[in-house]
């Protein structure tokens, strides 16, 4: 049989619902909007707190858990589609792997309107206008996150923690806590960010704190060490040229001279 380019099985909305289950996508997939409510979503062992408007998918692979909380949304959109087109948005980083914070609920709704608008209609026609209108509902979900900067704020108050306790010995689990994440979770949001653990980050911090000593006064390289919390010279002066590519003592002759 030949596979469907892309069919609405179904699109609805709800008035103060959002259902729970526990499932693994495989018959279909799913798109939700919830209007200002409270609710949690799981995937594998990734979990979101859904406070106020929020946007989000299922697909194939992971296992997803959503629960409603308390309030109730005052809305909540949802459609479950099949098709190849499927896989071609989520190839193109269009088809969320997360869930996306939605600021504009006028415009989100509206989006998901015109998919129920025309999830009846039987011509080839209708359905190309369906799948344009789901697409646009992908579209303006990722528009907004352009325009909301503060959904990066947990990623600023981490560098901030990292960078603060850069000389230190870094409970990353009380970090975590502080961010209200898991630290799994946390480990992998912040290399996807960064493109580097946060390990990782901090040393380079540290590092680059040597090289404004070392720049900016004339302490000896042992009391340079010993300030930023090196209890090994040796240690600090590998860790150093392990990022540097010089040693501290070269660093600090070549940039004076």
């Amino acid at each position: 049989m030949q596979p469907v380019d892309f069919e609405v099985k179904f699109a609805s909305y709800i008035k103060n619902h959002l259902g729970t289950f526990d499932r693994y996508y495989n018959e279909h997939w799913s798109l939700h909007f919830i209007i200002n409510g409270f609710g949690s979503l799981q995937i594998d062992e990734e979990r979101f707190d859904l406070a106020g408007s929020w946007f989000w998918a299922g697909y194939p692979g992971p296992r997803f858990r959503q629960d409603g909380g308390d309030p109730l949304p005052t809305g909540h959109y949802r459609g479950a589609f099949v098709g190849t087109q499927l896989d071609d948005w989520l190839h193109q980083g269009l088809w969320p792997q997360q869930p996306l914070h939605i600021h504009d609920i006028t415009r989100m709704s509206e989006c998901f309107e015109q998919v129920l608008r025309h999830q009846h209609g039987l011509t080839p026609l209708h359905n190309r206008l369906r799948a344009h209108a789901v697409e646009a509902c992908l579209l303006e979900a990722w528009s907004q996150q352009e325009q909301a900067p503060q959904q990066e704020l947990w990623l600023e108050r981490c560098c901030q923690y990292l960078q603060e306790h850069a000389c230190d010995e870094i409970n990353y689990q009380h970090l975590a806590g502080k961010l209200f994440i898991p630290l799994p979770t946390l480990r992998r949001r912040f290399r996807r960010a960064m493109g580097m653990p946060m390990h990782r980050y901090a040393v380079e911090h540290r590092v680059h704190l040597a090289q404004q000593l070392l720049l900016s006064t004339d302490k000896s390289l042992q009391l340079v060490a010993d300030e930023l919390g090196y209890e090994d010279m040796g240690y600090f002066s590998r860790q150093f040229k392990k990022m540097t590519g010089l040693s501290p003592s070269a660093f600090r002759k070549e940039r004076y001279y």
